[in-house]
Formats: C-alpha cells, structure tokens, sequence
C-alpha cells in the first residue's frame, strides 16, 4: 500500500497541477479584488470583467438545489471569460442596466431541474426572485473536487440589489498585447486612487495574476505531496517490519530443515543468501502488487474525472527500487540468525 500511495501521489499532483495551468493559460490577464465601489479606467486593458459571489439555494417547481453557486458578472463576460455558452445566449448591456431577472444555469442544474426538458424560457427561483433562463454554459465538470457546472449567474447589477452593494468584487483584466506589467501598474493606480490610499499604506486590495496563482498551488501541494509521502514512507517501514516477523517466524518454523542442508555441505553463506532472497522476492511482489494498483488508479482517474493522470516509469521504477531496499534491509536480521544456527542444535528441534 506505501508503493500504491507513492505511485499515486506524484500523478494526482502533477495532473492537479497541469489542470490548472490549463484554466489560466488561456487568459492573458490578471484579476483583483476589492469591494463594489471599485472602478476605474486603464488605457492597457480592455473591457474587463467584474464579479461577485454568493450560495444560495435554486427551485424550480417542487425540485431544489442546495449550495448553488451564485454569481453576478458584468456583461463584458463574453469578452474576457474561456467558459462559453453552449446554449442560448448570454445577457445583454442593456438587459444589465435595466436589472432584467434572466440567468445562465450550469448542468448540474439542468439535470437536477430540468431534467428531460429544455431550460430555456423557464423560471427558476433564487431566494424571493423568479429568473427566466436564456442560457446554458457549457460543462466543466469538477475542479479538486468543487463541482464547476452547479451555478446561476446573474447581471451584476442584479446580484447586486438583492445580495446588497457592499459585495466583494472580483474584477478579471484582460491586458492589450505587450501592456501586461503596464495595465496591471495603471489598474494598481486605479484602485489606490479610488480607495483614497496614499504614500506608503499597504493595498487593501489583492492583484494576482497567472504566475502568482500557480506559484500558491505550487506552495500549497509541494506541502501536501510531502505529508502524503511521509504516511507513505510510514507505510512501507510497517511492511518491513511485518516482512521481518514473518521471516523470523520462518527461520524457527525451519529450523529441522537449516540443520538438514547445513548437514549436507551447505555454509552460512548460502543459508543467508536463501532467506535474503525470499525477503527480497516478498517485497518485490508486494511493490508490483502496489505499482499495478497506482496504475489503475491513475488509469480510472483519467478515465472518470479530468485529472490527466499518468504513472511515469520513473517512479515505477523508483517503487520497485524501494521494494527491494525495504527487503533487504529488513531481511538481513532474520538471514543472519538463520545462517548462525548451530547444525547439530537445529537437526534436533521439531
């Protein structure tokens, strides 16, 4: 189970990691955020992309939905957001201004309100107000395990007047070719002049861009595939020291038998190398039991979820590797008591 856990572990977090530089690798921008008076112009950006969030729960006739993520976007989504609309259409500049009651659902809700009709046209509730369905975005699936596709999203203004003004913002920047630092610097000016902060104060504001994101992940599962490798290594000493009971039990089982071969011109030497080799062989099948499990785990990760899972050779090797580590270090003990039996004391036991 240690190898299983070692052969696990660098695939999860490398397919975790490149999933997500998949999702940031397709913008070319950067986002803050601020409370919703934050605003302002940047020549080095184009329309950006503001957007709050809140849960809550969605009905639609006599079926409910708990913790719905429930958002409120600007309508520049199209402009700056990867995630399209597969069906209907997306809200308008104006349908925002005049704070329409329309939604884009995820398919999470489709299938849990809608299931076998169509959504488009129909009303779903969310808390006291009846939103018209336009649109359908398209499927993501689960991102570490946060479902992506159970979501309403609403015009910002909308979110607004019923989540009240004071509502974090996330506003998503989408830089001009070749103006990235430069729009990030005017946008930084923006914020601090809007929130009247001067000299030295620190930003009461976060900006983060791809970079800073991945470098977190980075941080982030570094430590955790460190744990993960320490309760696997934790593992793989307890197989040893299961391995080295159980050779140690044989050597009294087998006792009559050393006698019996050391009696007929066996030496120590071969003695030790005998119960050496068996150590050796039962860790190595207990490290391919567990590298054929890795395997399959990685192999239905990437078939049932989006993690691009992959056992690399080397870490299958560097399992078998430790298998073998682990049986000779801990079959060396119960070989040497085997190969210093007396003959004579050993072909008398039972």
């Amino acid at each position: 189970m240690g190898i299983a856990r070692w052969l696990v572990a660098e695939p999860v977090r490398e397919s975790a990691h490149i999933l997500l530089k998949r999702r940031f690798d397709v913008a070319t921008g950067f986002r803050f955020c601020a409370n919703s008076e934050a605003g302002g112009e940047s020549s080095g950006v184009t329309p950006y992309l503001a957007t709050a969030s809140a849960t809550v729960r969605a009905r639609s006739g006599d079926k409910e939905v708990q913790d719905v993520n429930f958002y409120g976007q600007t309508a520049s989504m199209a402009d700056i957001d990867t995630r399209a609309v597969e069906f209907g259409r997306y809200f308008t500049a104006s349908e925002s201004e005049h704070r329409t009651n329309v939604c884009l659902i995820g398919d999470t809700l489709v299938q849990r309100l809608f299931l076998g009709l169509d959504p488009i046209g129909r009303n779903i509730r969310i808390g006291n107000d009846e939103f018209m369905v336009i649109g359908i975005m398209e499927k993501v699936g689960s991102v570490l395990g946060q479902d992506q596709d159970n979501i309403v999203t609403v015009p910002l203004s909308v979110f607004l007047r019923i989540q009240g003004t004071h509502s974090s913002l996330t506003i998503n920047v989408k830089a001009k070719a070749g103006l990235f630092e430069t729009a990030q610097d005017q946008a930084q000016l923006v914020l601090r002049a809007r929130r009247h902060l001067i000299g030295d104060t620190e930003n009461d504001f976060f900006i983060g861009t791809k970079e800073s994101y991945m470098a977190l992940w980075r941080s982030v599962s570094s430590a955790f595939f460190a744990v993960f490798i320490l309760v696997s290594a934790i593992s793989v000493i307890i197989g040893g020291i299961v391995i080295m009971n159980v050779m140690l039990v044989s050597v009294t089982l087998r006792r009559s038998e050393i006698g019996m071969r050391r009696a007929v011109g066996a030496t120590q030497r071969d003695i030790l190398e005998q119960f050496v080799a068996e150590s050796l062989m039962q860790c190595l099948l207990g490290g391919i039991a567990g590298i054929g499990l890795g395997f399959l785990v990685a192999l239905l990760l990437r078939t049932y979820s989006p993690f691009p899972a992959s056992v690399r050779t080397w870490v299958a090797i560097m399992g078998l590797v430790m298998s073998s580590a682990v049986g000779l270090f801990f079959g060396i003990y119960p070989a040497i008591r085997a190969s210093r039996l007396d003959p004579v004391v050993a072909l008398r036991s039972d």
